[in-house]
């Protein structure tokens, strides 16, 4: 990034006004063990009626950043943060994704929130989420090997009980929609890449939570443009033929 891009920086500030206030919430993120760049945490709270309620928090980098701004200008030129075989190339200066609007432990951050009701034995009851802004405080900072180990053996206490809940989110999830894991090993055989969730999903628990959690998101917000009729980039998943699984070989 250029360094009037940094300079820029030290100008902005966090816009606090009419955000739903859960930081009284035990929120946890799921990443790689040396991850800084945190941009999603989860919460499942359990309802007086026996159903749950999932909150999927999603940081809330745009309302950092001034839209008509030296950095939003250099994003729009990006659009995406690039993985490279070797290197990665940001979309936000790190100085952003790692460090101010990272979902950190103990730190009071931003985020869109999408609600979700769920049942008692933790399926979804509505696709359609509530969709608000909010503000959270991180309580656990998990790494995948951590979550699995402790799924392997659930305890009672708040965290464990947590991640048990998640799980079995997770697990109904995958039960929901067969297309997408169909699409799933096409894609890892196609695009191999060691690193990502998706390969995990049939042995590890906390990448089956993460990777439910993700797609239910950007499933209910393309709901949301589509009801109000705005524009949205969408991936379609369907169950490839052996023909096109021939064709890309």
């Amino acid at each position: 990034f250029p360094n009037i891009v940094y300079n820029e920086l030290n100008t902005f500030i966090m816009d606090n006004d009419g955000r739903v206030n859960f930081t009284n919430q035990n929120c946890i993120t799921i990443d790689g063990e040396n991850t800084t760049c945190l941009d999603d945490a989860l919460y499942i709270e359990k309802n007086k009626d026996g159903t749950h309620t999932l909150y999927i928090h999603i940081a809330d980098i745009p309302v950092f950043i001034p839209y008509n701004s030296l950095v939003n200008e250099e994003i729009q030129k990006r659009v995406e943060t690039l993985y490279l075989r070797d290197r990665h190339i940001n979309l936000y200066p790190e100085i952003i994704s790692d460090r101010l609007c990272s979902l950190l432990p103990n730190n009071n951050r931003n985020v869109i929130t999408y609600i979700y009701k769920l049942d008692s034995k933790c399926k979804l009851i509505d696709e359609y989420p509530n969709v608000v802004k909010g503000k959270i405080r991180v309580k656990h900072k998990l790494s995948h090997d951590e979550v699995d180990k402790k799924i392997e053996n659930l305890s009672n206490d708040d965290l464990d009980i947590l991640l048990g809940r998640l799980y079995f989110f997770s697990l109904n999830q995958r039960k929901s929609n067969p297309n997408k894991y169909a699409y799933r090993v096409v894609e890892n055989y196609l695009e191999f890449k060691p690193h990502h969730e998706s390969l995990k999903v049939d042995h590890s628990p906390a990448a089956s939570i993460v990777h439910e959690s993700m797609i239910l998101a950007n499933h209910g917000i393309s709901l949301i443009f589509k009801d109000l009729d705005l524009p949205y980039m969408y991936s379609q998943l369907y169950i490839p033929t052996d023909d096109f699984i021939n064709e890309q070989i």
